[in-house]
This record gives C-alpha cells, sequence and structure tokens, in this order.
C-alpha cells in the first residue's frame, strides 16, 4: 500500500481527537461549518487584546487600559448571543474581567520575549504545528503561559486544570523539540478570577505527551474515526444533535 501523507497536526486537532475520533472527522475532515457560540466569540476577543497589550508591549509601543478595552470591541463579533441584552452583558463583563487584569498586570508586568509564536516539530512523519500564547525568559528561564477565560474559582482547580492541560504538555513538548531543553515552566492565568495553575514540566511527561500525539497521528493515517460518547463529550459538543453515537440520559 502507498504510504499516508505526512500529517499536520495542531493542538487543537490532537484534541478533539482524543475527545473524540467521530467529532475530529466531523470538524477537520467533512469540515461541518459550525454556528459560532457565544463563549467562543468572549473567549477570543478577550485573548485578541490580552495578545495586542503584549505586542504593543514587547515593542515598547505605550498602550493604556482604553487601548485594551478598544481592541477587545475591535475582536467582538456579533454572533451567537441568546439576545441583545444577553450580548451587552457579555461586553460589559469582559470589559469589567479586562480592566481587572490590566491593573493587576501592572503590578506585576510581564516581559514577553514571544507574544503568538509560532513552533513546528516533527513526531514521526508527522508535523505537529501551533503558537505559544507568552513566552516569558528571565534569568530563571523560560516559562510559557497560556490565557484563559471560564469559571475556575479556586487554587486548586486552577492548578489541577494546568496538570491536566494538555495544551501546556504539547508547549512543553514543543520547546523541547525546537530547543533541546525544557521550559522552566508552563502555566494557565484564569483572567476572570487571577488565579495561576502552572508547574515544571517533567521530561516523562514530554515523551508521554509525544508518544499520544504518535498514537493519534497513527490512528487518524489509518482512518479510525469511531465515536467515544460519553456526557462530558457528548453535552458541550456542537453535533450532539445529529450525531448516532450521543450519549443519551438515561
Amino acid at each position: 500500500a502507498a504510504m499516508a501523507p505526512p500529517l499536520r497536526l495542531s493542538f487543537r486537532q490532537v484534541d478533539d481527537y482524543l475527545t473524540c475520533p467521530l467529532k475530529y472527522r466531523f470538524v477537520h475532515r467533512n469540515r461541518i461549518p459550525l454556528l459560532t457560540h457565544h463563549r467562543v466569540v468572549y473567549g477570543s476577543a478577550i485573548h485578541q487584546a490580552v495578545q495586542d497589550m503584549f505586542k504593543a508591549r514587547q515593542a515598547s509601543v505605550p498602550f493604556t487600559v482604553d487601548d485594551l478595552l478598544a481592541a477587545f470591541r475591535r475582536a467582538w463579533v456579533s454572533e451567537g448571543f441568546l439576545s441583545r441584552e444577553h450580548e451587552e452583558l457579555r461586553l460589559k463583563e469582559g470589559e469589567r474581567t479586562l480592566a481587572r487584569f490590566f491593573g493587576w498586570e501592572k503590578e506585576h508586568p510581564l516581559r514577553p520575549t514571544g507574544v503568538e509564536e509560532e513552533f513546528s516539530f516533527a513526531v514521526g512523519r508527522t508535523r505537529v504545528m501551533g503558537r505559544y500564547d507568552l513566552v516569558v525568559a528571565t534569568d530563571d528561564g523560560v516559562t510559557i503561559l497560556d490565557f484563559k477565560t471560564g469559571d475556575v474559582n479556586t487554587e486548586a482547580k486552577a492548578q489541577r486544570r494546568a496538570e491536566e492541560s494538555l495544551q501546556l504538555a504539547i508547549y512543553a513538548l514543543a520547546h523541547f523539540r525546537t530547543t533541546g531543553a525544557l521550559p522552566t515552566r508552563v502555566e494557565l492565568r484564569f483572567l476572570e478570577t487571577d488565579l495561576v495553575g502552572g508547574f515544571a514540566p517533567s521530561q516523562a511527561l514530554v515523551l508521554a505527551t509525544e508518544k499520544k500525539v504518535a498514537e493519534v497521528a497513527d490512528r487518524i493515517s489509518r482512518g479510525l474515526f469511531e465515536a467515544t460518547p460519553s456526557h462530558g463529550a457528548c453535552r458541550p459538543c456542537p453535533f450532539r444533535d445529529v450525531c448516532p453515537a450521543t450519549a443519551k440520559d438515561d
């Protein structure tokens, strides 16, 4: 049999496949268009505003709280909201969150060496691509961070989310494969609550992650897309109403 062409995988694709191989097929093979969910609009507009702030800092360009809120409004899309009131409410929440973040960050400013820096490395014949949210290099070493929105309201939950984060594990693997060194620390910063979860990645974690990526790539190249229904995977899934395998409530 002819060899399949090399795969290119992003963190999101690996994550979707591990959530449910059929979801992966719907999104990344069949490219079924999805309605935008309001949580996605909110998260991505906040993310964009924060990135703009750090890009300005990296370029030594002044950036005020008003610039941050303007960047947020620019990145906003009026899609997926339940009503005009709902959208206004989320806009206000986003502005409050960003204004608070701006104040908090002023007290402990990050000096990023990379903002949305792209990476790419090989796992076998598969190319894994992505971008780090923020890279901060200090005398203590390299920290790779990702900013999150969402309801994480305790230190313990923030820490658990970081330790279970495939994204952070892939960041650590990417850094290891592209520079030959582990990052000193990887962390998630939860913008709504100013909570931080993070840890120093081990070589064992990085190698286990690489193995996981290799397994996903192997299964995709063999065309294995059987559904793995569970309430956790099906409840938030955009295909739950049309999918033959959706986990039904008993």
